[in-house]
């Protein structure tokens, strides 16, 4: 058998992609259009996700959907053991834990994270505190859209677990899914997946983001299904997102600066 050698020669034009630069490496991606379509597109790619699932996403899926069920089953006998447990110390704790589930100061702590990575132009906090502040928006999206088309009623209106008003536009029954749950859950993917590198960081941000989700059982807030489906969902948003992030920087690698580029790939058949 012969083997020849198949020379593959790719001219890449400056002047087709001079104008591209990855958005989450700007100093000013917040007042960037480029930043934010990525919001758009991501947010696609969450939507399609499930036409790209292998038998193991199915696995998954399935596991998750059952312990949803074996919670929902029993929403109120484990909302009684954590509620039971009140103390100063605990409350305390949960004070604490609902501020890193908390829009307002979750949008603060990234917007800060991204200006100081500006002030000492650390490349990957920057695309952290992008990425997860990206995460963040879109999951806060779909996981308010799930709850106004449920609307499960809290556990403070005291009418149990199972009442259910479907779809409409008010404020008010909004329990399912928990979005601080998605919340601290999406933003801890994001950081372990920036920071992969970093075995210990997940035994850091998941115990924090699982005491976070918990407070809101403890405070009344959520059923335990509430928490769990929303962790879930969390983490699988934060998961597409940096999937698609990995697909996009190949693009961003092959710019060239100021002159064109030509690469080589060497085949052998």
């Amino acid at each position: 058998m012969n083997f020849k050698t198949l020379i593959i020669t790719l001219i890449i034009f400056n002047s087709v992609y001079s104008q591209k630069k990855d958005p989450y490496l700007d100093k000013y991606a917040m007042i960037s259009p480029d930043y934010y379509k990525n919001y758009l597109f991501d947010s696609g790619d969450l939507i399609i996700s499930p036409l790209d699932w292998s038998w193991k996403n199915y696995a998954v899926l399935g596991l998750v959907t059952g312990a949803a069920m074996i919670t929902y089953n029993n929403d109120e006998y484990i909302s009684d053991i954590f509620r039971s447990n009140k103390n100063d110390i605990n409350d305390n704790i949960a004070f604490a834990a609902e501020k890193l589930g908390n829009g307002f100061y979750v949008t603060g702590g990234l917007v800060t994270s991204y200006l100081v990575s500006n002030m000492i132009d650390n490349d990957r906090l920057r695309r952290t505190s992008l990425l997860a502040l990206e995460s963040f928006a879109i999951t806060g999206i779909f996981a308010q859209s799930f709850k106004h088309l449920i609307h499960r009623h809290r556990p403070y209106e005291n009418d149990g677990p199972y009442e259910f008003d479907g779809p409409s536009f008010s404020n008010s029954s909004l329990s399912l899914p928990s979005g601080h749950s998605a919340t601290v859950f999406s933003t801890a993917k994001i950081i372990n997946g920036c920071y992969s590198e970093n075995k210990f960081l997940p035994y850091i941000t998941y115990p924090l983001a699982f005491i976070t989700a918990v407070s809101r059982i403890y405070d009344n807030k959520h059923w335990p299904s509430d928490i769990l489906l929303g962790a879930a969902f969390g983490y699988y948003s934060a998961s597409v997102i940096l999937d698609s992030q990995k697909k996009k920087a190949f693009q961003f690698a092959l710019i060239p600066s100021t002159e064109n580029v030509t690469l080589n790939l060497s085949y052998n058949f």
